[in-house]
């Protein structure tokens, strides 16, 4: 992360949160250009987006914005400082839809729990 990066993003966490980040953590990029950073406090903690695409940020925000009203259960947007390219969303875990598929592949009565967690999924969406 650069110093700038992580300057905006903590700016953000505290007019966000009140206090001051005091911890970074990367996370690992997912196809894309954004980079992603677990920023933590005594009481608070998020996930910190930077990306250099502000059309897909402005789309991101907005797609989030509607998921949200229709009450589709996806990460809750925080902060947003769309001029510099961040934003913070909410922090739901390390695990992924991608690792728990992966993890039951290989599980006697895997399949039949990736099809019922798919179309869980599938129901939400």
């Amino acid at each position: 992360m650069n110093v700038k990066q992580k300057q905006i993003l903590n700016r953000l966490f505290v007019s966000t949160f009140g206090e001051e980040a005091s911890a970074f953590r990367p996370l690992p990029r997912s196809g894309s250009n954004r980079t992603y950073y677990r920023l933590s406090s005594a009481k608070y903690q998020a996930i910190g987006v930077c990306n250099s695409d502000h059309r897909e940020n402005r789309a991101f925000v907005a797609m989030t914005r509607f998921f949200v009203s229709e009450r589709i259960p996806v990460p809750k947007l925080l902060g947003e400082n769309l001029k510099h390219g961040v934003y913070l969303v909410e922090d739901l875990g390390d695990r992924t839809l991608f690792e728990e598929i992966t993890e039951k592949l290989h599980q006697p009565d895997g399949i039949g729990e990736i099809r019922q967690r798919l179309r869980q999924v599938i129901r939400e969406l």
